[in-house]
This record gives C-alpha cells, sequence and structure tokens, in this order.
C-alpha cells in the first residue's frame, strides 16, 4: 500500500478540497499546504503538520515579509526576489514596487499567529454584459466539492450569464 511509509504530504498550487483532505486524513497522513510564486524564490508560506489548519497555507518561511495590500492582496517582500522574470510576449510583468514588494494577485488574510489563508484572486472577476460582477473562483469551489466533479471552470465574461464547464469524475459511483 503507498500510503504505509508516507507520513506527511505537502501540497501547493490550489486550495484544497475538502474530499481531498479527508481521503489523505482517513489513511493517517498529514496533508499540509504551502503557498509561493516564482518570483519570490519560489516557496513563500509553509504550515507544520504538528500545526497545520485546514485552509492555511502556514506562515512566512523565515526572512519572507508578507503584509496584505489594497483589496486584501497578499504583497510578499523576499531576499529571494527573482531579479527579473520572463513572460510571453503581450503579458503584463508581475507587479511590483520600488521597495521590494511582490504583489501576488491572491487575496488573504493573516490570522494573528500569522498564518495565512488565501481566500481568492483579487484580478479573477469576471463581468457579464449586464455589468455584474462574478467571481469565477468561488462557485468554482462550490461545484468542486461535489463528488461527480472531476474538474471546473467558470467562464463568461462580457457574456449575458456565466457559464460552468464541468468534467465530470468517471471513477464517481453514481455515474455508474
Amino acid at each position: 500500500m503507498l500510503f504505509r511509509s508516507v507520513w506527511v504530504c505537502v501540497s501547493g498550487g490550489a486550495s484544497l478540497r475538502q474530499r481531498t483532505r479527508g481521503a489523505f486524513a482517513a489513511r493517517g497522513v498529514a496533508l499540509v499546504e504551502g503557498y509561493g510564486l516564482a518570483e519570490a524564490g519560489p516557496v513563500v508560506t509553509l504550515a507544520s503538520p504538528r500545526e497545520s489548519l485546514p485552509g492555511s497555507v502556514g506562515r512566512a518561511l523565515p526572512g519572507v515579509e508578507l503584509r496584505l495590500g489594497s483589496g486584501d492582496e497578499l504583497l510578499v517582500r523576499t531576499p529571494s526576489r527573482a531579479l527579473e522574470v520572463v513572460v510571453a510576449e503581450g503579458e503584463p510583468p508581475p507587479r511590483g514596487d520600488d521597495d521590494g514588494w511582490i504583489a501576488t494577485g491572491d487575496t488573504a488574510t493573516i490570522g494573528p499567529d500569522g498564518s495565512v489563508r488565501i481566500t481568492g484572486r483579487s484580478v479573477d472577476t469576471l463581468v457579464l454584459s449586464t455589468g455584474t460582477k462574478v467571481p469565477p473562483e468561488e462557485v468554482e469551489r462550490a461545484l468542486a466539492e461535489d463528488p461527480l466533479v472531476a474538474q471546473v471552470c467558470v467562464c463568461g465574461e462580457g457574456s449575458r450569464a456565466p457559464v460552468a464547464l464541468v468534467v465530470p469524475d468517471r471513477k464517481s459511483t453514481r455515474l455508474n
């Protein structure tokens, strides 16, 4: 059995589903989350298996500073910051300032103990043709918790209504 010799796993890159957390917990494997971005070196925060709080990506690593900017955008300052970032033609460069703070584009909360929770994207809002603003990540997160859903993407910028593109989970017993 794969999990027999595994005691802890680290996840980063996207929010974990509750059912993913539950699957690891049922096997006695601690699953902790981390957060980072390439231009910041790349790891910024990491939870501890001993203090892991579901939904928290942990505390800043030593030498990394965090603060919240406008709209609760997470800002990072680190000595391991990239000197320059290569971006595809036509894409904007990462935002930052002269004081070395990197604008991550992610919104967050920082608890009294320094633990960080990523709450969404500061620039990830669909504006429908009606003027209604839709935060797709919240809708995607709710739909992704359904065991029938393997992947989901909400889109519809400029349309009258948002659309959810859903990939069913073929392993779900309710589909068979």
